[in-house]
């Protein structure tokens, strides 16, 4: 109820006032809706990073399932990143070698399909973890940002899992000012990182963006909070004015866990809401780690640090911002808001329900804190990678390499990890924010990733297109190259809503 919750935002609860300078509590001259195009929106610059990847360093999926184990076969100085020819842990690394950089939330996902594609013999990656705009800075002005400057130290793979199933990680050194990456990757989009892109039309025509799995950001609170839903507008008011938002019970910005203006995570959720990263009142937190800590300290009646606590009030002030990866692992001490957009007349929660993983709302066009990972290649005048060993990375990790899915159940990998493959989308965009459209992807797997988050599927099964002459929702089309072993499902169109 925007009418009684905003305070300051005049009768209607949503021409609110702007928010002008860092810091200041202050009114700003200007009153608008969140999302208005007057409203601010900063650079991230060019260090931003979500480090919102699950768990920010234990990788990716549960233990046995990819999970990255560093340091193996360092036992003295690194060696260079541009004479590997073997794995951490003694594995063969087969010809070419990848090297991508940028986002840190990304690289448990890289490092599972690294350690597949090493396996199968068909190429090797060394990814140089720095932030998502370091890889959108790497691809758009690669003489003023070589991998070196990007960073001295790089990750690479070994080709053969530990004795727990976990990807093992070792570290080479950047000893060459000369080479370049072959793939920037990115939690948020292009122009978010260099808004001059958009004046531009976008990314250079040597470049083309090719979208990743699909990150989803959350307003979260303790799950001792009575609190379940938030609209753009009081979010506006709450992050922009802290203390002074008016907006209860949130008025306490020592109970509001930010990360800061260089956070994936914030730059993605600022642009739902219409604040600049750099606006952001509460408290500082360099990992999402810090902040489901300090979540789980408080539903513990600690105080955020962990120390005694009398305030009985605190779960209640509570509210933090994750990604749905770090944040579906932790709902027995936090759960999510609903979040209701500009225009909405309710809060929608990402899943299905406040319990579901389904990510059903985040895929159908209900929920609309979400973004595409972004793999950045230079690429012919079609759009068509020119670099057959950056195409191999963007196939697998999108689940078009026929012979990874022949040993990497990536939508299960994914679907486990709480981050949703391209392939079970109903919606894409084109920009951080607010605008979406009807998506139908060229090789469906909604109905696989239904099965993986719910258990079931209402999906008829199929051999071949014949079986799906009278499936329910149109469904025309068997897919059967998803699983080990692969099992078909009568794929229905995009439904978007």
């Amino acid at each position: 109820d925007n009418a009684a919750r905003n305070t300051r935002c005049g009768p209607s609860g949503t021409d609110c006032p702007r928010v002008d300078a860092p810091d200041s509590g202050a009114v700003g001259d200007g009153a608008g809706v969140p999302g208005d195009a007057g409203f601010v929106d900063g650079h991230p610059g060019a260090d931003a990073d979500s480090e919102a990847g699950p768990g920010d360093d234990a990788g990716a999926g549960n233990e046995g399932d990819g999970a990255i184990v560093e340091g193996g076969g360092d036992a003295g100085s690194p060696p260079s990143c541009f004479s590997l020819t073997r794995g951490p842990a003694g594995g063969a690394l087969p010809a070419p070698i990848i090297y991508a950089t940028g986002s840190t939330a990304i690289q448990p996902y890289v490092a599972r399909v690294a350690q597949v594609l090493e396996g199968l013999s068909i190429a090797s990656v060394v990814y140089l973890g720095a932030g998502s705009c370091f890889g959108i800075d790497a691809m758009t002005n690669p003489a003023g940002y070589p991998l070196q400057r990007i960073g001295k130290t790089a990750t690479y793979y070994d080709s053969a899992l530990d004795g727990s199933g976990n990807v093992q990680s070792g570290t080479c050194t950047v000893d060459d000012s000369s080479r370049l990456a072959d793939v920037g990757i990115s939690d948020v989009f292009p122009t978010t990182c260099d808004p001059d892109l958009a004046s531009q039309g976008g990314l250079p025509n040597n470049l083309h963006d090719f979208f990743g799995p699909v990150q989803v950001m959350e307003f979260v609170v303790p799950s001792t909070s009575s609190q379940t839903a938030i609209s753009a507008e009081a979010a506006y008011m709450v992050w922009g004015y802290g203390s002074a938002s008016g907006v209860s019970p949130w008025t306490d910005e020592t109970f509001l866990l930010q990360r800061s203006a260089t956070s994936g995570t914030q730059n993605m959720i600022g642009a739902a809401i219409g604040l600049g990263p750099s606006l952001w009142h509460g408290i500082k937190n360099g990992t999402s780690t810090a902040i489901s800590s300090a979540i789980e300290n408080v539903a513990a009646m600690r105080a955020i640090d962990g120390g005694p606590s009398s305030d009985l009030e605190a779960a209640e002030k509570t509210m933090g911002i994750l990604a749905s990866d770090v944040a579906d692992n932790s709902r027995q001490f936090l759960h999510p808001l609903a979040f209701q957009d500009v225009g909405q007349t309710c809060g929608w929660y990402p899943d299905s329900h406040a319990g579901a993983f389904d990510k059903s709302n985040v895929r159908d066009g209900r929920y609309p804190i979400w973004g595409p990972s972004h793999l950045v290649v230079y690429a012919d005048a079609n759009g068509n990678p020119t670099n057959p060993a950056a195409k191999t990375l963007i196939d697998a990790m999108s689940g078009t390499n026929s012979q990874v899915l022949a040993t990497l159940n990536i939508v299960q990998f994914y679907a486990k990890s709480h981050v949703i493959p391209t392939c079970a989308m109903h919606v894409t965009r084109s920009s951080d924010g607010h605008d979406y459209a009807p998506y139908s992807p060229p090789i469906s797997c909604s109905c696989y990733y239904d099965l993986q988050t719910t258990q079931q599927t209402s999906c008829a099964t199929c051999n071949t297109d014949a079986d799906c002459k009278n499936a329910r929702d149109g469904a025309t089309t068997c897919v059967n190259i998803f699983g080990l072993p692969p099992v078909g499902y009568c794929e229905p169109p995009g439904s978007p809503h």
